[in-house]
């Protein structure tokens, strides 16, 4: 569904559990005023999913409930209005790949950065008082 703007993901999303991928990208949950569509609280029912992207989609926080998505194996969150990361995330122990890049996220706890299959944590520093600042790096987490 990427660059596809919708008006909102229907209810019962989280009903189809063979679904693997799921590509709210550029947008794809943003009204035609700007304002940001949030998805139905079922997309965390969607434990089969593998991958997950939801940059630009305005989300502010993560769910605790996504520590019932286990077979997740890349989670985009970039520029996201994301904070932190819950402890919950610990439990997604197939995660290879999270994107954090342009949120607002400045810490990745040790309970994720020691999830045995992760080798890759994308970041960059936004800071909300300074929005141009930015420093994208690549944090290969601790053998």
């Amino acid at each position: 569904m990427s660059d596809c703007h919708l008006d909102e993901l229907p209810v019962g999303i989280g009903d189809l559990r063979a679904l693997r991928r799921l590509d709210l990208n550029n947008g794809s949950l943003v009204r035609p005023d700007g304002t940001w569509v949030p998805p139905p609280a079922d997309l965390w029912d969607l434990t089969d999913l593998e991958e997950l992207t939801l940059p630009m989609s305005g989300l502010a926080a993560i769910p605790a409930v996504i520590g019932r998505m286990t077979r997740l194996r890349y989670l985009d969150l970039s520029t996201c209005e994301v904070r932190e990361l819950p402890p919950e995330l610990a439990r997604l122990t197939d995660l290879e790949r999270i994107d954090l890049t342009w949120t607002l996220v400045r810490e990745v706890g040790p309970e994720v950065r020691s999830l045995p299959r992760l080798r890759d944590i994308l970041t960059s520093r936004r800071d909300h008082d300074e929005p141009g600042a930015s420093r994208t790096h690549r944090a290969t987490p601790d053998a």
